[in-house]
């Protein structure tokens, strides 16, 4: 079984004190994550969808896993959600870990095809920095995906109350695949990490990947970019005030085809 886990936790702790908080309020994540659900129907009926949520928030009627999470942030809430799914679910099945504003454009169980790993997670090559927005477990060894995991944890929970905030969820990935190796780190390949096989792949790449488009306007490269879909299709920052216009061009192209 292959399960895709959005993160979805409404804020609870106002005093989060970080611009970018702030500013994420200003989108409809509920509608995102319904968007996220259907857009996985347009390329499969055997990848489950489960929510990974705190025991208030409202998932509208999603299958959900809950955690009691009070007086959490949204990033606290990601990085213990993630962790207790991992532990609590993977002998189910595969995971994929995502939030809730990406629109699903390929099938996912080629996330798991030709590549033994145990966990995988994307980098920006060109800034060296890990990029948590498609993080995906193997079932195999359940044991050494729960100790990568658990690692996360701890590294999260060593860091600063301000570096938690909101970029504490992908700064701890960072650090826990640095205290394993440094160098050579961004080459795409699986690391042996204490025994944990760790597949770095390129965010950017087939997997997951943004791209940056004036809807507004005209893009020569709108073609070759239709026909060069990532799995994942991710909206970054503000580029999610564009997400009705991108989940009804992909329905366009994926879910019409679908009903047809």
């Amino acid at each position: 079984m292959i399960t895709l886990c959005p993160v979805y936790v409404e804020p609870s702790v106002e005093n989060e004190g970080n611009e970018v908080v702030r500013n994420s309020r200003n989108f409809d994540y509920s509608k995102m994550l319904d968007c996220l659900s259907e857009s996985l129907r347009w390329h499969s009926d055997y990848v489950e969808f489960l929510v990974l949520t705190d025991g208030n928030t409202n998932v509208y009627g999603h299958d959900s896993f809950r955690v009691s999470l009070d007086n959490m942030t949204v990033m606290e809430s990601f990085v213990h959600l993630q962790t207790l799914a991992v532990k609590e679910r993977l002998s189910e099945g595969k995971m994929i870990l995502t939030g809730c504003d990406h629109i699903v454009c390929g099938d996912l169980s080629n996330l798991f095809n030709g590549i033994d790993f145990d966990v995988a997670i994307g980098v920006r090559k060109n800034q060296g920095k890990v990029n948590d927005s498609l993080v995906v477990v193997n079932d195999g060894r359940p044991d050494k995906a729960n100790d990568f995991f658990k690692r996360r944890l701890d590294h999260y929970n060593e860091m600063r109350q301000d570096e938690r905030v909101w970029w504490g969820s992908q700064d701890s990935y960072d650090k826990v695949i640095r205290s394993f190796k440094e160098s050579d780190l961004w080459e795409s390949k699986v690391y042996d990490m204490d025994g944990i096989k760790v597949y770095i792949y390129e965010y950017g790449g087939g997997w997951i990947n943004n791209f940056k488009y004036k809807v507004n306007g005209s893009s020569e490269f709108m073609d070759e970019f239709m026909n060069n879909l990532p799995l994942i299709f991710d909206l970054k920052g503000n580029a999610k005030a564009d997400h009705s216009y991108w989940y009804k061009l992909f329905k366009r192209r994926f879910g019409e085809d679908r009903n047809n």
